[in-house]
C-alpha cells in the first residue's frame, strides 16, 4: 500500500514538474514575442522626440502605429524594420532635430503613398515576410541594441553644450542590424563598465558588432548621406496634402438573424 501511495506521489511530483517546465517555456515564449512590439514602441517614442514641432506630431504618430502594426503582424520584411531602427538611433546619437517631413521619411518608402491618401495602410492579404521564429529573433536583436544604446548615452554621454560630435559607434543594416565601433571605444567600455561589458559580450554572440579603426570619418560620412536622404525624400512629401490621416473605410456589415417559423408565425399574430 505504501508503495503504491509512494508511486502516485512521484507520478504527481513528476507531472507537476513537467507542467512547471511547459509553463515556463510558454511564458518565455510570450515575452521574446512581447520583445518587437516592445521595442518598435520605444523606437516610436525616439522618434517622436527628435520633432520638436507638437502640432505635428499626431499625424506621425498615428503614421508610426501603422508602421509598427504592420511589422508586428509580419506585413514587412525585417531589414525594412531594422533599417527604420538604424536610422531612428544614429540621428538620436547625432543630435539631430526633425522636421515632421524628415521624420516621416525614415519609415518604408511603402508608407509615403498613403500621406498622399490621407490613411493609413489597409489590412490586405500580403503574403507575410518572416520565417517561423524570426519575429523573436528580431524583438530580441532591436530589444539589445536599444538596451545597450540607452547606457552607452547615460554612461558616454556628449560634451556639455555639444550634442552633435563625431561619435565612435553608428548601426547599419547588413545581414542584420549591426553596430560598429572603434576598438578604443570598446576598451573603454571595458574598463569603465561592467554591465556595458555584459550587454557588449551579448551583442558579439549575437553577432551583431564589426571593429572598426578611426571610425569619426565614417560616421560623419554616413550620417551626412542619411541627412541628404531624409531631405530629399521630405521635399517629396512637402508637395504632398498631409492632412488627417483616417483608418481605410470598413464595409457595412449586416447581421441577420434567422428565425424558426413557428416564431415568425407568433410575430404576425
Amino acid at each position: 500500500m505504501d508503495g503504491r501511495i509512494k508511486n502516485v506521489v512521484l507520478t504527481a511530483v513528476s507531472l507537476l514538474a513537467i507542467a512547471a517546465v511547459i509553463f515556463w517555456q510558454f511564458s518565455d515564449r510570450q515575452k521574446k514575442e512581447m520583445l518587437l512590439s516592445d521595442s518598435l514602441d520605444l523606437l516610436g517614442q525616439k522618434l517622436l522626440s527628435l520633432v520638436h514641432d507638437e502640432s505635428a506630431k499626431q499625424d506621425l504618430q498615428l503614421m508610426f502605429n501603422d508602421f509598427r502594426d504592420k511589422a508586428v503582424e509580419g506585413l514587412l520584411g525585417p531589414k525594412d524594420v531594422e533599417q527604420v531602427a538604424a536610422s531612428i538611433l544614429n540621428m538620436e546619437n547625432a543630435g539631430d532635430t526633425l522636421s515632421q517631413a524628415q521624420a516621416a521619411s525614415i519609415l518604408p518608402v511603402l508608407f509615403h503613398e498613403n500621406i498622399r491618401k490621407k490613411r493609413t495602410l489597409p489590412s490586405g492579404p500580403e503574403e507575410k515576410k518572416w520565417r517561423p521564429g524570426e519575429k523573436r529573433e528580431l524583438g530580441q536583436r532591436l530589444h539589445t541594441v536599444l538596451e545597450f544604446n540607452e547606457r552607452m548615452l547615460r554612461e558616454f554621454p556628449p560634451p556639455r553644450g555639444h550634442k552633435r560630435h563625431p561619435r565612435k559607434f553608428h548601426f547599419q543594416v547588413e545581414d542584420g542590424i549591426v553596430i560598429h565601433m572603434d576598438p578604443e571605444l570598446r576598451k573603454s567600455i571595458e574598463s569603465e563598465s561592467k554591465q556595458l561589458r555584459t550587454q557588449f559580450e551579448k551583442m558579439e554572440e549575437l553577432h551583431m558588432v564589426k571593429m572598426q579603426r578611426q571610425i569619426e570619418k565614417e560616421v560623419q560620412m554616413e550620417m551626412e548621406k542619411l541627412r541628404a536622404h531624409l531631405d530629399s525624400v521630405a521635399v517629396e512629401l512637402q508637395k504632398m496634402d498631409w492632412g488627417k490621416f483616417q483608418p481605410p473605410e470598413m464595409p457595412e456589415i449586416r447581421i441577420e438573424i434567422q428565425m424558426e417559423d413557428s416564431a415568425r408565425a407568433q410575430d404576425k399574430e
